[in-house]
């Protein structure tokens, strides 16, 4: 998969620091948006706080970027980077192909059907879901292209284990 600017960016501020930071600088060049849906789905099973705290976008937001921290101890770095990219990965599933959308695309249909046309919030949803559709999947794209390339052969052993 070829790398988008923004990801190939990433992997060269990667080789000027860690791993860690180039997933960072991912996560805080996206739209608010999207590092919302991302802080969601990522805070949720990674952090024992209070509902509320995930909810709250800027707070979620911080608490992943003060979490990816790159002083603290390699190993711990490792760690954090591999769960932040199974979240972000499990994520990613069921929004990285069109294949995936037109399921979404029939639960949203039929939610519409059944809340009937007084339902401007389902209406609303399926109007919406082209666009999403579109950032998602370019999204993922750009995610996967970043994630190979960090794991990409023997790349992390040597951030991991040099001097």
């Amino acid at each position: 998969m070829r790398l988008t600017k923004s990801a190939t960016e990433q992997v060269q501020l990667m080789s000027n620091g860690s791993p860690i930071v180039a997933i960072r600088n991912w996560f805080t060049a996206q739209p608010e948006d999207v590092r919302g849906e991302l802080a969601l789905h990522v805070a949720y099973p990674l952090f024992d706080v209070d509902p509320g705290v995930i909810a709250d976008v800027p707070r979620s937001t911080q608490l992943i970027v003060d979490w990816l921290d790159d002083t603290i101890a390699r190993h711990l770095q490792f760690g954090r980077l591999l769960s932040f990219t199974a979240c972000v990965d499990y994520m990613m599933r069921g929004r990285d192909t069109a294949e995936a959308w037109a399921e979404t695309e029939e639960m949203t249909r039929k939610l519409v059907e059944d809340a009937g046309p007084a339902s401007r919030t389902a209406q609303a949803m399926l109007a919406m879901l082209p666009a999403r559709q579109e950032k998602w999947i370019k999204l993922a794209a750009e995610w996967y292209a970043l994630r190979d390339s960090i794991f990409a052969g023997r790349q992390l052993d040597a951030w991991m284990f040099r001097g």
